[in-house]
């Protein structure tokens, strides 16, 4: 059994104003050193090369093993998480989406947060598919329940009518985020910020696609562009072999065997996925499950994270621990 976390931007500010950050997704750095001198004292943080190994050629893996992830490449990684890293030599692999790397446009998952968080406006409402989307923007409860909303509507479309709703969302709150003036929270790494953290020898790359696209809606051809262009970007601008690939979004419905077998002819050597659990060596290692690790505990929350105690206790919460059992027998 073993471990890999999941995380994504990093912070140097332990509160946010408004709606910013209301997710947790960018984790309070010192809160992210507590938990890389925890692991170093409890656990084998390995890279994910070596675990890569144990599945192609079955070498063993050290006793209570743990792999650092971190997905879609902000500017943070470098700043904040990587002189972590460097200083207790832990190993990570960061997943990049390659057009918000080379500042073509800045995530979709932030351009809606901004837009929802900036707007002066009171609400949103726009014709969507024949059906009015209408959100109230006052305080930030209200504007955090629209941008959760409207998340949810944005992921299940197709990438093309994706960015034009998105498009028509930003004209109508008059509030657009671009690379070129996002600030720390929102700003992708630099190339040379990935090579420098490369040639530590604790950092590896891999793709999370070009656009930060979901594959199940995407089209075959599109699918294929987003796995060989993405890792073709990463390999030119690093001369090093991109083998790792992460799922944007990442929950079951986001990948299948087709996504899998389009991974396979890519030639990446694994996927993986945001389905929360551990991994054995029974695991498929083009669908390797995570542990999100956000901002919304302390160090003791962190430690039942990698013992599993919390996700047991939000089965028996939810009653599915019960109906689990129930169905083995």
């Amino acid at each position: 059994m073993f471990l890999m976390l999941m995380y994504h931007g990093f912070t140097d500010k332990s509160r946010h104003e408004g709606i910013e950050n209301y997710h947790g997704k960018h984790l309070y750095i010192r809160r992210f050193e507590e938990q890389v001198i925890y692991l170093k004292k409890n656990y084998n943080i390995i890279p994910l090369s070596q675990l890569l190994a144990f599945y192609h050629g079955g070498k063993p893996l050290p006793p209570r093993c743990v792999v650092i992830t971190i997905d879609d490449g902000y500017r943070s990684n470098y700043s904040l998480a990587f002189p972590v890293l460097k200083k207790y030599e832990a190993p990570a692999s960061i997943f990049v989406s390659t057009d918000f790397i080379d500042q073509k446009s800045c995530l979709w998952v932030d351009r809606l947060e901004y837009a929802i968080s900036q707007t002066p406006r009171t609400s949103l409402g726009l014709m969507l598919n024949g059906k009015n989307l209408y959100c109230t923007l006052g305080e930030p409860r209200t504007r955090i329940k629209a941008d959760q909303h409207v998340k949810s509507i944005l992921k299940s479309l197709p990438a093309q009518q994706q960015e034009k709703v998105l498009l028509r969302i930003e004209e109508f709150v008059q509030k657009s985020l671009a690379v070129d003036s996002a600030g720390d929270m929102y700003a992708p790494l630099s190339w040379e910020q990935i090579r420098q953290m490369q040639a530590s020898g604790l950092i590896t790359i891999g793709s999370h696609t070009c656009s930060h696209a979901i594959l199940t809606n995407c089209s075959q051809e599109k699918i294929e562009n987003e796995l060989s262009q993405s890792k073709e970007r990463i390999e030119e601008m690093t001369q090093l072999s991109c083998d790792y690939f992460s799922y944007p979004n990442g929950q079951r419905g986001d990948f299948n065997s087709a996504t899998k077998a389009a991974l396979i002819n890519a030639g990446y050597r694994c996927g993986l996925t945001t389905v929360i659990g551990m991994n054995d060596s029974r695991s498929d290692y083009y669908e390797l499950k995570r542990l999100n690790i956000d901002n919304g505990g302390d160090l003791e929350g962190f430690k039942r994270t990698l013992s599993g105690i919390g996700r047991f206790l939000r089965a028996v919460k939810n009653g599915s621990f019960f109906r689990t059992q129930l169905g083995n027998y």
